[in-house]
């Protein structure tokens, strides 16, 4: 018993030790925090726990003590109505560095509050410093989503300002008590971006982003709030020196579980606006999932571990309604190294928006080298796989390199097999990472490696634009369209480079850039380019030219989605009068061009002209080689739709069987060219008052686009939308 009673006094003993620093500290002008004290050195609970609640018991008293004699030495606050011109109401909160108050103003009856800085034994020089900087900065700051402030005044030794009040709930517990869903989730977040990068634009670090400092007002507006511990960027890129994340003591300032890793860590003094961008990560993985990107209910030292090395969970583990672009947003701004993050809370909000808008999101332009060394450190288990499979796909860019040095003499038989072998890079995924690991994607295998084959072939230009095209047609047949406008863009470079601007190959370099553009709805582009790959046609091969007629073709399209419509209707005109001269008996491209001519007038409402384009083209195909029946299927659809749009809807039907029977023989199950008319069918089906032979087609429909990777956003929102019309 005697042993246990020391050993119990040596623990009481440590404990008033711990106390007394952190009392010393706090005297110094540190802001520390008892919870963190008590995280930290859990081994001496309850003994430290005692003491601090002795502590505050003696804090409580002292406050009792001189409010009752009238001095206020040793802590000094002002009373309730030291505030001339305002109401106090009531008490909002109180910290170590101040006291908050809800007031009214006197003469314009608006609620503000008013935060007031502690004077005493439990403040410093460092807090007033703090509280002079959050003045300075909320004079400079202003922004709808930001606190506004009014004025800042003394009372006796102490400073107060006033500020505008914010009624309503902390950002989490809107959010959680809100209901709110993904989308709207990430909404609110974007206009918290907003604000924030409006102090990032001039100079600002904000340090301390969390939900508590982000209150949602009672029109569902976020208001920023408490920079207390804001930094100061100087135009030198030196900072503020009285922002240090960590005190010459060691001792963290800020809100542990939001931090940055580099507030965490050894490089405090190298902060920049990207710490904050993590903040809002971990604000954005919180509101999602309810807790946090890793654990927290652990000792300071434990988090501060974690903060640096733990890799996130993808938030969709805990919460499946988590999209893949939304998980991607949250995991760039959680990256521990800064340069992979966003660089600002303006470029992540208007990714953000991006995402809203159903725009391609930047944070799915991680290179196949990164996630590949991702997966291979997070899978060791799978390490010989992938150390397989990267010997395998080395070998493919140093044959493909060989085969295209090779073209330099032997162009057309290499260039043959350099297209099979490049085509097979992008099946390598599929083989030996399907299941493994979802960071890897075959896009980004793609990506990653075709950008490895090029690099090999520098200084063979000739050899590097062949591969630049095989890439670029992969990119259109995976549906990559922007990863497609991006090599076309090269590959249009190139030929300009080597040729001039004046040559067959520079048009066909602007017809193929115009076409991806399009593809990637990039209309405006897509119009300009198109129009100078007219003209440059035009005059390097007169009117009547296969290739004019496919330009022209390719720009009336445009025009058409454009809303030209006009403009739309006389190049279709002048294209298969093109066509007609060149093949008086008819060809495939004249169907195509009919084909492309008989939907415009379609969209257009010219319904009986679109049936006798599409008949005509019926006509034709019929008496085309077996190898074009794709076009039969085609033309077949489309004529269904234009009898739907009539209303002959039994003819429509037969029409669309038809060509559905024809695209089952043509294509492999599940293709996306099935899903597309069987939406047809079972819409015809419930026009016709067969609703459960449409609900069946559109259910099938809808399956084949779900798991059909290349499928866009609004094929399945097409999806969903015609089943909920059955």
């Amino acid at each position: 018993m005697s042993h246990v009673g020391t050993h119990s006094s040596e623990r009481s003993t440590r404990a008033r030790r711990l106390v007394d620093e952190y009392l010393r500290r706090r005297a110094a002008g540190e802001t520390t925090d008892e919870d963190e004290l008590l995280a930290e050195h859990h081994d001496l609970n309850p003994e430290l726990g005692r003491e601090l609640r002795k502590l505050g018991l003696i804090e409580q008293a002292r406050i009792h003590v001189e409010s009752s004699s009238g001095t206020h030495a040793a802590r000094s606050i002002p009373p309730i109505e030291a505030f001339p011109g305002y109401d106090v109401i009531r008490e909002l909160s109180r910290g170590g560095q101040g006291v908050v108050y809800q007031a009214v103003q006197h003469g314009t009856k608006r609620r503000v509050a008013i935060k007031v800085l502690l004077e005493g034994q439990f403040s410093g020089r460092r807090d007033r410093a703090r509280f002079e900087r959050e003045v300075e900065i909320l004079g400079e700051l202003t922004h709808p989503n930001i606190v506004t402030i009014h004025e800042t005044r003394s009372v006796g030794p102490s400073t107060y300002f006033v500020m505008d009040y914010v009624p309503g709930k902390p950002l989490d517990e809107y959010v959680n008590d809100a209901g709110l869903g993904v989308v709207e989730t990430v909404r609110l977040l974007a206009k918290v971006c907003d604000a924030v990068n409006a102090a990032h634009l001039r100079g600002i670090i904000h340090r301390d982003l969390k939900p508590s400092n982000i209150r949602v007002d009672d029109h569902g507006e976020p208001r920023v709030l408490d920079f207390g511990l804001a930094r100061r960027l100087t135009p030198e890129g030196t900072k503020d020196p009285m922002g240090t994340a960590v005190t010459r003591s060691g001792f963290f300032v800020g809100s542990l579980p939001w931090a940055s890793p580099e507030q965490a860590g050894d490089t405090a003094n190298g902060l920049d606006i990207r710490t904050d961008v993590y903040s809002l990560g971990v604000i954005l993985y919180q509101l999602l999932t309810r807790r946090f990107p890793y654990e927290i209910l652990c000792s300071a030292h434990r988090i501060m571990e974690n903060i640096l090395h733990a890799e996130p969970v993808p938030p969709s583990t805990f919460r499946p309604q988590v999209d893949d672009e939304v998980e991607a947003i949250t995991l760039k701004c959680l990256s521990k190294d800064r340069e992979r993050r966003y660089q600002g809370a303006g470029e992540l909000g208007r990714d953000i928006r991006r995402y809203l808008a159903g725009e391609p999101i930047e944070a799915k332009r991680d290179s196949a080298a990164y996630a590949l060394r991702k997966a291979m450190h997070r899978y060791r288990i799978r390490a010989s796989i992938a150390l397989i499979a990267t010997v395998v796909l080395i070998g493919v860019t140093v044959i493909t390199s060989l085969l295209y040095r090779r073209a330099v003499r032997a162009e057309e038989t290499a260039a043959g097999e350099a297209r099979s072998a490049l085509s097979a890079l992008g099946g390598l995924h599929d083989i030996f990472y399907k299941g493994q690991s979802a960071e890897i994607t075959d896009r980004q295998l793609l990506e990653g490696l075709a950008q490895d084959a090029v690099s090999e072939l520098e200084g063979e230009p000739r050899a590097q634009l062949r591969l630049m095209e095989t890439i670029a047609s992969i990119c259109e047949g995976r549906a990559y369209y922007d990863l497609e406008v991006q090599w076309r863009a090269r590959v249009l470079a190139l030929h300009r480079g080597a040729a001039g601007s004046d040559d067959r190959d520079v048009a066909t370099g602007l017809h193929e850039l115009g076409g991806a553009s399009g593809r990637a709805r990039k209309h405006d582009e897509a119009k300009v380019i198109l129009t100078e790959a007219l003209e440059l046609r035009r005059r390097l091969y007169g009117d009547e030219h296969p290739d004019v007629a496919a330009t022209t073709v390719a720009l009336a399209g445009i025009c058409l989605k454009t809303g030209d419509y006009d403009r739309s209707m006389q190049l279709f005109q002048e294209a298969l009068v093109i066509h007609r001269a060149l093949a008086p008996e008819g060809d495939a491209e004249t169907v195509r061009c009919m084909m492309e001519y008989g939907v415009a007038l379609d969209n257009a409402g010219s319904y009986p002209e679109a049936e006798v384009m599409f008949r005509e083209a019926l006509a034709i195909t019929g008496r085309l080689d077996p190898g074009d029946n794709l076009l039969t299927a085609s033309a077949l659809e489309a004529l269904s739709m234009v009898l739907m749009s009539q209303s002959r809807y039994e003819e429509a039907l037969e029409s669309a069987l038809q060509g559905l029977e024809m695209d089952r023989r043509l294509h492999p199950e599940g293709h996306r060219q099935i899903g597309r008319i069987l939406f047809h069918v079972g819409l015809l089906h419930k026009d016709m008052g067969s609703y459960d032979e449409a609900e069946a087609r559109i259910q099938e429909a809808l399956e084949i686009v779900l798991a059909n990777t290349g499928a866009r956003g609004g094929s399945r929102a097409y999806g969903y939308h015609s089943l909920a019309k059955v």
